[in-house]
């Protein structure tokens, strides 16, 4: 049976009433006055008139800031402060506090958003500020030096026969060093020993000095024996005084040199990628604006940058900006110099101690622009005057030029080195050009009869050539490598030597490679060939085989090596000659092996009628830290890692793995580059569960010439759970908070007042605090007590309650 429901009689009456009512106005529509016209607001004004609203600006995509009052009238017209549009960059004459219309502005749009309460306004973007954007910064230095010693020593024998006559003779060569917070002072020599037919006997001194750098600076100080600066239209000497100069070396982490900067702008925040030759370079974001990108990775020679803009949308704008980069220049403002003050040194390598007239020299070089780098030198002593002049130019992208012009006068030297005493000229002038391709440079360094210097000064016969002259260019391809040369040389005297010479090279298997060289000497007619293929047999191994032919003389040569590996153990090579004559023949072998403490080499060399026998030893000996090691040869800087006493723990530096710690728990690593922050590393994963390294890496960098301290403990763990009790007995509350004072190690009270100590000592202080604010309480127990009882009860104790009545309550078993 089905319901229906019919709605009452009132309901009917009431909707036919609602019906009625609406008929004539649905009928009588064409009587109605006309339709109103749009509201004001649609034809750009309010008919409420202006209306103050506090919106969320964003300048090209990018927010300006806190909330900005703006003055609306309508779609198209929004007022703000002169001021705030100057804070913008926007160029606003009016007053401060007067509205500005930012529509009114040339090329200005807004976009306003009422229910995100925004508004977006589109500027040109040169009217923001500009942006200079770099790289990251590289990682500072974290230097660390150590005091010590160390002795670099090289041995030497040899017994050789040349018909019925045998000579034998010895050396050892030795670096004596010390270093220290205030430099590093060093002496080295030779000590020979020969019979009477292997030529001299005694101890030669070769240098003798005290260094001091200061990496900030980038510059150093020497006292003793030093080489003068030099540029490369000049001649070094040695001195024996004081010097200062700049040393850019000590800081890695600055480029000398211009770096080529690209700009342009970008009309809403983009990202920025810049290709250098093919290869992604760098990747900055830029905000709206004009930018400038500076500080690429060292790059040299001549090369094409793509400068590729992309905005959030994904629209790209790509730029290709051609670029020559020369290490010759110095960035502009940048200096670079070297003071010496002393006596000019005499025979070198033959006397100990000869030292001639006091002598000052100077060199400067400043960059002015990007293009242009000034340079000068400066001699004066006695009987010597020296000045000259020189500029480097970088001539667009074709490259680099220089010259230089230096007047010099020495007085009263050995004859034939000057003629007279007016001083003589010298001039050069130099091209260089580099590319991925190939590169080309020339140069010609030529001098006047009168002319001399500190190197003339010297009065040991040394003389000046008159003129050199060197071209020299090279094509890199595919099918290989070319390059050629000529050198024309004439001496003091006026003789002449030319040379043109000429070589190539390929790789005609990935481990096969093919070079040919060959040479003329122009002035004697003598001609030089030679074609070598060399096999890469491993990594360490190679096998050699050359002919050669010279003067008119035929000569083949095989060999076989194989390079002793850095971590130690064995190498040798073995060579062969064979000419037509019998003198000619040569044969050559040598074995050698690198321990942790030193290399040994032996072997044996000469022709069948003048056999020689050789054997030597090159290593270390040094001090620090209390510590006395061996070691393979220090050229430059070392670290001693401790593990503060765990033997057996491998080491490793930048990842390579170092070796293992000795009995007391040090290694050493000889090979550490200096001013180059190295990560030394411990490898956990082969320690015991219960050793604990609180630091598995460090990142040192040792200045040049010594050593550093690397500490990185590991420490066995020694775990204890013990049970805290107050002064009556009960266990402390679950939660409070324990510190372990001798390792600062926090904890935590469990139930039954049980705690869990990471690692004990021979004598523990515990300090506890229970929650809800009850005072701090101190309990004290030995690791012998803890070891005697299975279970340790301790009394925690507060300061009133007697602190030095606190200990152990009574070992036994927690029940």
């Amino acid at each position: 049976m089905q319901r229906h429901d019919h709605p009452s009689p009132l309901l009917r009456t009431a909707g036919w009433l609602v019906l009625l009512g609406c008929l004539p106005h649905a009928l009588g529509a064409g009587a109605l006055p006309a339709a109103a016209a749009p509201p004001a607001a649609a034809q750009g004004t309010d008919p409420r008139g202006p209306v103050t609203l506090y919106l969320e600006v964003t300048l090209n995509g990018q927010p300006a800031g806190e909330l900005i009052e703006v003055t609306r009238h309508g779609p198209g017209h929004h007022a703000i402060d002169a001021a705030v549009l100057r804070q913008w960059h926007l160029p606003a004459d009016a007053p401060d506090g007067t509205p500005v219309v930012l529509e009114s502005l040339p090329g200005v749009s807004t976009r306003y958003d009422a229910a995100a309460q925004q508004l977006a306004v589109q500027v040109p973007p040169a009217w923001l500020p500009a942006q200079r954007l770099q790289p990251e910064d590289r990682e500072p230095l974290q230097l660390f030096a150590g005091s010590g010693w160390l002795l670099n020593y090289d041995v030497y024998a040899q017994r050789s026969r040349t018909g019925p006559v045998n000579a034998t003779t010895a050396s050892v060569w030795s670096e004596q060093r010390y270093f220290g917070p205030l430099g590093i002072g060093s002496n080295t020599g030779i000590l020979r020993h020969a019979d009477s037919g292997g030529g001299t006997s005694g101890y030669l001194r070769y240098d003798t000095r005290w260094t001091r750098t200061d990496p900030v600076a980038a510059t150093e100080w020497t006292v003793g024996d030093m080489v003068t600066g030099s540029l490369p239209w000049s001649t070094p000497v040695r001195l024996g005084g004081v010097q200062w100069s700049r040393n850019f070396s000590t800081r890695p982490d600055l480029v000398t040199y211009p770096l080529p900067e690209f700009a342009g702008q970008a009309a809403v925040p983009s990202a920025v990628d810049v290709f250098v030759n093919g290869f992604r370079a760098t990747r900055q974001n830029v905000q709206p604006g004009p930018f400038t990108l500076g500080g690429l990775p060292t790059v040299s020679g001549s090369g094409i940058a793509s400068v590729i803009t992309t905005d959030a949308l994904g629209r790209r704008v790509s730029t290709e900006v051609p670029f020559y980069v020369s290490s010759q220049l110095l960035r502009p403002g940048w200096t670079d110099y070297s003071l010496s003050l002393g006596a000019l040194r005499r025979d070198f390598g033959i006397r100990n101690l000869a030292y001639g007239q006091a002598l000052g020299s100077g060199v400067y070089r400043r960059g002015i622009t990007d293009r242009w780098t000034l340079e000068g030198q400066a001699q004066a002593g006695r009987d010597l005057a020296v000045l000259g002049l020189g500029t480097v130019n970088r001539l667009g992208q074709w490259g680099v030029a220089s010259a230089s012009a230096t007047r010099g006068q020495v007085r009263g030297t050995d004859a034939g080195i000057v003629t007279g005493n007016g001083g003589g000229w010298q001039y050069s002038l130099g091209y260089q050009y580099e590319s991925a391709l190939g590169g080309i440079s020339a140069q010609q360094l030529g001098r006047t009869a009168g002319y001399g210097d500190a190197s003339t000064a010297a009065r040991d016969g040394f003389r000046l050539q008159r003129r050199s002259r060197q071209i020299n260019a090279h094509l890199n391809t595919r099918v290989g490598s070319f390059n050629l040369g000529w050198v024309d040389l004439r001496g003091a005297l006026n003789e002449r030597n030319r040379l043109a010479y000429a070589s190539f090279s390929t790789s005609l298997q990935r481990d096969l490679f093919l070079s040919l060289t060959a040479g003329r000497t122009v002035d004697t007619g003598d001609t030089q060939l030679r074609m070598q293929l060399t096999y890469l047999l491993g990594d360490d191994t190679s096998a050699q085989v050359a002919f050669s032919h010279t003067g008119g003389r035929n000569q083949a040569q095989a060999s076989y090596q194989r390079s002793v590996p850095t971590e130690g153990g064995w190498g040798w090579n073995a060579s062969r000659s064979i000419t037509s004559e019998r003198e000619g023949r040569y044969t050559q072998a040598a074995v050698q092996h690198r321990s942790r403490a030193l290399l040994a080499q032996a072997g044996v060399f000469g022709t069948p009628g003048a056999p020689s026998q050789w054997a030597g030893a090159a290593g270390s000996l040094g001090w620090m830290d209390g510590y006395a090691f061996a070691a393979n040869r220090i050229t430059d800087s070392f670290a001693l890692v401790s593990t503060e006493g765990v033997p057996d723990v491998e080491v490793t530096y930048d990842n390579q793995p170092m070796g293992r710690t000795d009995e007391r728990g040090y290694l050493l690593v000889p090979g550490v580059t200096s001013y180059y922050n190295g990560r030394f590393a411990l490898n956990a994963l082969e320690m015991p569960a219960d050793m604990h390294v609180p630091a598995l890496e460090k990142k040192v960098a040792v200045p040049r010439g010594m050593g550093a301290f690397v500490s990185l403990p590991v420490l066995k763990m020694r775990t204890a759970t013990i049970t805290l009790l107050d002064a009556g007995g009960r266990p402390l509350p679950p939660g409070s908070a324990v510190l372990h004072e001798q390792g600062q190690v926090p904890s935590v009270v469990g139930w039954d007042g049980v705690v869990y100590l990471t690692r004990l000592h021979p004598r523990n202080t515990l300090v506890a605090q229970p929650p809800g604010g009850a005072p701090p309480c101190r309990a004290e127990f030995d690791e012998a007590a803890y070891a005697a009882a299975r279970d340790l009860l301790v009394t925690c104790l507060t300061e009133a309650e007697g602190a030095g009545r606190a200990g152990p309550a009574a070992p036994g078993q927690r029940t």
